[in-house]
């Protein structure tokens, strides 16, 4: 009896051991996606192409010569409604080249809708500078930097100097791939403006979640340039022009506040009131438990859906506990609502 409860002991503790290594493996390719975005290239609009001329080419040479009447008409129609569509493409684009403000926001906006961190472009248009655009990306807390690392042939969580590292390297990514991708979605553009916004708990208790801006600055089009092999993201996020923002002692990033200055509070205040009204609900851990045990299986990725909110980012990790999910190897929780689910 000793001895099989021995053997189970051993088997429970290489399972967990297993299940530790995975989740470190899990949490540094986390790490890797949230600190890598700058790297991406992004594509430029293409330009519009003209239809096919139905008097040159052979294709439309032979139709003539074969089909009937009405066949001729369908394919004159359609060919008319081509060049309907590409004058349109082409006027937009001239629109978009030329900067005006409801092209370059639309474009903008459309290019940022897939990004891992909720964005959005909000202003576009012409200043002292020259053209500018403005991003504001929603960033979530440093509960994302959470999770567990090699530590030789074992592992461990995070130090509290490791985490703040993190957040800094993942935030500035974010904020460069911002840039870039603004700027290259609008070609006339001579600098982008980000303006990253974050929910902290608030209060004695840190149970009010308030909205603030924790940073702002603004980008040329040399950072298009730049080699990251001999730079790092976060040197120029913190001496972009204009630069704002807060750091305590540890690094830490800290809500701007009444230092944000009047632009950044009512650029605040115009979002949170913008959600005011469609605040996510928060699940509660018994919620949640009740929904993880009729989960199906579902795979690891570094950036994904909540299943309650739908807010898309690097969700923070733990390892399983007892009563979870037992094809588990990683529990995820959301920032926003608290749902947490399982990925195996």
């Amino acid at each position: 009896m000793e001895l099989a409860s021995g053997v189970a002991e051993m088997i429970g503790y290489a399972f967990d051991r297993r299940q530790a290594k995975q989740l470190a493996a899990d949490s540094a390719r986390a790490a890797e996606l949230l600190t890598s975005l700058h790297l991406e290239d992004f594509p430029a609009p293409a330009q519009p192409t003209p239809p096919e001329a139905p008097g040159l080419s052979r294709s439309w040479q032979r139709l003539r010569q074969v089909a009937n009447a009405d066949r001729r008409a369908a394919a004159e129609a359609a060919h008319a409604e081509a060049q309907a569509i590409y004058a349109e493409e082409l006027r937009r684009w001239n629109l978009l080249h030329a900067h005006d403000p409801h092209e370059v926001i639309a474009a903008v906006d459309d290019a940022l809708a897939d990004n891992a961190s909720q964005s959005a472009c909000i202003d576009a248009g012409s200043g002292p500078l020259g053209n500018y655009v403005t991003v504001v990306v929603h960033y979530p807390g440093p509960e994302i930097t959470a999770g567990l690392v090699q530590a030789g042939a074992g592992t461990r969580p995070r130090t509290d100097k490791e985490r703040v590292d993190l957040y800094r390297r993942a935030l500035a990514s974010t904020v460069i791939a911002s840039a870039k991708e603004a700027l290259v979605c609008a070609p006339a553009a001579t600098e982008a403006y980000v303006v990253v916004l974050r929910y902290d708990l608030q209060g004695r208790r840190k149970k009010t979640s308030q909205l603030d801006a924790i940073y702002a600055g603004a980008l040329s089009r040399r950072v298009l340039l730049v080699d990251w092999t001999a730079n790092t993201p976060q040197d120029w996020m913190l001496s972009a022009r204009e630069a704002r923002f807060n750091l305590d002692r540890k690094g830490r990033f800290l809500p701007l506040g009444d230092t944000a200055g009047d632009d950044l509070r009512r650029l605040v205040d115009a979002v949170a009131a913008t959600h005011a009204d469609t605040r996510r609900r928060r699940y509660s851990r018994e919620e949640s438990q009740r929904l993880m045990g009729t989960q199906a299986p579902e795979p690891f990725e570094s950036t994904c859906a909540c299943p309650g909110c739908g807010a898309m980012e690097a969700h923070s990790l733990r390892l399983p506990r007892t009563g979870e999910p037992k094809w588990a190897s990683t529990i995820r929780t959301c920032a926003s609502c608290g749902r947490e689910w399982a990925q195996a």
